[in-house]
């Protein structure tokens, strides 16, 4: 859970000899539930507010596999995680359905 991830987080920062490098996530529905995918974003990016205001950056973040990567710019960050995506595949028809209507208008 985000506050449970925050704690955590915080309480390995203070562990001598170790460095956080980075932190991701895995969308459980990217490819078929947009509003679950939202508020699982909204989460990971509330925890990644509170790490700032604890003075903890992190410099890999991630949270976009292949459909995530298609449909949802905002889960980009710095890094992405392609599955059937680096084969050219779509992740599922509905991916395919949103990532065409977000380009297409």
């Amino acid at each position: 859970m985000p506050k449970e991830a925050v704690n955590f987080i915080q309480q390995v920062k203070k562990l001598p000899n170790s460095k956080i490098e980075g932190v991701y996530s895995h969308f459980a529905s990217s490819e078929e539930d947009q509003n679950y995918t939202n508020w699982q974003l909204n989460n990971f990016n509330w925890v990644l507010e509170k790490l700032e205001k604890s003075n903890i950056k992190i410099p890999f973040k991630h949270f976009a596999c292949s459909a995530a990567a298609l449909v949802e710019s905002k889960a980009h960050f710095n890094l992405i995680r392609l599955g059937l995506g680096l084969y050219g595949l779509w992740p599922s028809r509905q991916t395919k359905k949103i990532a065409l209507k977000n380009i297409l208008g």
